[in-house]
């Protein structure tokens, strides 16, 4: 029963037992009761419980992150400090039944005033011993929002449910589109209530972006913003890499008959917290996994003390821990209750209002690229007009995918950012150089006449992964005419340096 009608009823039954309903004990008892009840069931989704901020971050702070993610600042400019505030909040639990504590991260540019954009992050599969909101040496999620407020967005990352200040006692729902989509709306209503209460303003623009998990989470969220939340927020592009979005087609073969595709923590995890939400899987673990792999899977999800290091000791290929009947009813039966499951947490069957990109890399080793094409073709087919699915990379698998997804993101977002603010990147005199075309195909022309009497001596290229792919002193000249044949088709950045400072471009190879 749930502990505040728990209290309700313990009033009135001790009312009831000796009959003083005058007796001036038994009505404080009762009004208190009531009180709680009534007080309880105030709390609304999204409302903030608990805040605080960790830690600023100064210019110099940021930097040594970038360089220990080997990130160059021409990717991502920092143009302010932030501070980065911890948030407890109410939001629903996997089953729809009872509010629940969540937590997350908001990172805040400390900017000049002007509103900035709302970027919400949803993070890739994490073992128990990980948390995005409790900082550890050995893991570094927790700066993700550092890049995008270093130039001007305050960006939400929310631990998920079964993570942070969700009770001990409750695992994460793992690929479970509802939970993922509720808890990620109420972190957005608790980022965007932090704000208010603080003074910091919103420019109501709102950017999605979410990798692995984190893609199948995004897609989940942005259909359940533009289905019920269109009122509170209007996605103004929304991201999604590397995703599991045909969980009953796609990624159920892949598990169970690939062996390209078979990595066995997503496997197990998933069949783990199917168990949880819907308890129609399994009776035993044993019903599933066959020894000694049912007493390790027991112990890597067991969120109050995890043995994570028994995940190195499952097979490469995820269906040899599987039991042969299981198995068997698997692939034989559509309606398995595994099946049932996969189906309800596809994410794949809707048409998209907002922008939506599907990155993907073609090398990618655990979820198959297939996933964004289908997505794709599946969405257009049923009329949706702002779905692209875009390469990251061609030989990336899924950890390298990461970088390029992410840059080549913010790329795209910052070109859809309203803002006041200048940032370092796009100071004044940048306006005075031009590079282009834009794209470019053969050839690049540079005119920084309109700098004079400043100029120009190094021009710097660097690629999606951050990668200087050229460097070439110019002379001083306010002219150039490069050959861009070179370069294979993606995003890069172009940055001029000299006497008139630094100036970066934003360009793209077709």
């Amino acid at each position: 029963m749930n502990f505040r009608y728990l209290i309700f009823n313990i009033g009135i039954l001790t009312c009831f037992k000796y009959l003083v309903f005058m007796n001036k004990n038994c009505l404080l008892l009762l009004l208190v009761s009531t009180f709680v009840v009534l007080n309880l069931n105030a709390q609304q989704r999204g409302e903030i419980i608990f805040s605080e901020k960790v830690t600023t971050l100064d210019r110099e702070s940021i930097l040594e992150i970038y360089q220990n993610w080997t990130l160059p600042e021409a990717l991502a400019p920092v143009s302010f400090s932030v501070e980065i505030h911890y948030l407890e909040y109410w939001t629903i639990d996997a089953k729809g039944m009872d509010l629940i504590p969540a937590s997350g991260l908001l990172t805040i540019p400390i900017s000049n005033g002007c509103a900035a954009p709302l970027l919400h992050y949803s993070h890739g599969t994490l073992q128990y011993d990980q948390e995005i909101s409790s900082f550890s040496s050995n893991f570094s999620q927790h700066y993700f929002g550092v890049p995008f407020a270093a130039g001007d967005y305050v960006t939400s990352i929310p631990d998920y449910l079964g993570y942070g200040a969700t009770p001990s006692g409750y695992p994460h729902p793992y690929i479970h589109a509802k939970s993922a989509a509720t808890t990620g709306v109420d972190m957005l209503r608790a980022s965007k209530d932090f704000l208010s209460d603080f003074g910091i303003q919103w420019n109501e623009q709102l950017f999605l972006v979410g990798y692995s998990q984190g893609g199948h989470t995004t897609m989940a969220l942005q259909r359940e913003l533009e289905a019920f939340h269109g009122d509170e927020f209007n996605i103004t592009a929304s991201s999604a890499g590397s995703g599991v979005y045909d969980l009953s087609g796609i990624m159920l073969d892949s598990m169970l008959l690939s062996n390209d595709f078979s990595e066995p923590f997503l496997l197990s995890f998933g069949i783990v917290s199917y168990q949880f939400i819907y308890g129609n899987i399994y009776e035993q673990l044993s019903d599933v996994f066959m020894a000694p792999y049912d007493t390790m899977i027991a112990q890597i999800f067991n969120r109050e003390e995890p043995i994570t290091h028994f995940r190195d000791s499952l097979p490469n290929r995820g269906a040899d821990m599987l039991q042969p009947d299981f198995l068997a009813a698997v692939l034989s039966d559509e309606s398995h209750p595994l099946n049932i499951a996969l189906r309800e947490n596809d994410v794949y069957d809707w048409v998209p209002v907002g922008p939506l990109r599907l990155y993907y890399c073609e090398g990618d080793d655990e979820i198959p690229f297939g996933n964004s094409l289908f997505a794709l073709e599946h969405m257009q087919a049923q009329g949706a007009e702002e779905v692209t699915a875009i390469s990251a990379g061609q030989n990336f698998d899924h950890g390298l995918c990461t970088y390029p997804t992410i840059i080549m993101t913010k790329f795209w977002f910052d070109e859809l950012v309203d803002g006041c603010s200048v940032p370092v990147a796009e100071a004044p005199d940048s306006k005075e150089v031009f590079i282009f075309p834009n794209p470019f195909e053969t050839h690049i022309f540079f005119d920084a006449s309109g700098s004079l009497p400043y100029t120009f001596e190094q021009l710097n290229v660097y690629d999606a992964m951050g990668r200087r792919v050229l460097s070439k002193n110019i002379n001083e000249l306010t002219e150039i005419r490069l050959p861009g044949y070179g370069l294979p088709a993606g995003s890069y950045i172009f940055e001029l340096n000299g006497k008139a400072g630094t100036v970066r471009k934003k360009m793209v190879k077709i």
